[in-house]
């Protein structure tokens, strides 16, 4: 069932998504991740912010997977669970908590590297910050699935669980940011 839906959100593409006026932005939900796996790819060139990493950000890595799953879920349970709209808001707060805790860790990566004074540090934390008050606001997420599970619709379905599954990709991304961060300082 899970190798279905990810070819089927493969196959439709995410601008679809575009056409239902939904109230998470593709910005809003994308440009978190993106910012902040820049950031750290950045940081992985610098020899000296990458031999202070050492593997002292386990718990980031597993954060940043437990956030993909939860986003792989909400995917899957926008397409394969009709129920889903009934939980969006009580699953948007839980996403928020995830988003936060992702942000501490990140927040902790940033002081031990003497980084977090950075613009393009602050500007990552501050999409990511912004994604997260998106979630707890609840409204949002629970309009976007309403909305187009109210539709009846199967390709807006489709497409608003790609833009959710392209999103988990993208927090995968941060995590193995993270993971070559701490893996060049092993070197």
């Amino acid at each position: 069932m899970r190798i279905a839906l990810a070819l089927a959100v493969l196959l439709v593409p995410v601008t679809t998504g575009a056409q239902w006026d939904q109230a998470i932005s593709d910005k809003e939900l994308l440009d978190p991740w993106i910012q902040t796996s820049v950031v750290l790819h950045t940081l992985a060139a610098d020899d000296s912010t990458a031999a202070a990493t050492g593997r002292k950000f386990v718990q980031l890595e597993e954060d940043l997977a437990s956030l993909r799953v939860q986003l792989e879920n909400t995917a899957i349970g926008i397409v394969g669970r009709p129920e889903f709209a009934y939980d969006a808001a009580q699953w948007s707060f839980e996403l928020s908590q995830q988003v936060q805790k992702v942000g501490q860790g990140l927040d902790a990566m940033f002081a031990e590297l003497s980084v977090a004074d950075r613009p393009d540090v602050k500007a990552a934390r501050a999409a990511i910050d912004g994604f997260h008050d998106i979630l707890a606001g609840r409204s949002r997420f629970e309009r976007d699935v309403l909305t187009t599970v109210g539709s009846g619709s199967k390709n807006a379905m489709q497409a608003l669980a790609a833009r959710w599954w392209t999103c988990a990709d993208r927090v995968d991304d941060l995590r193995s940011a993270v993971v070559g961060l701490q893996r060049r300082a092993e070197r």
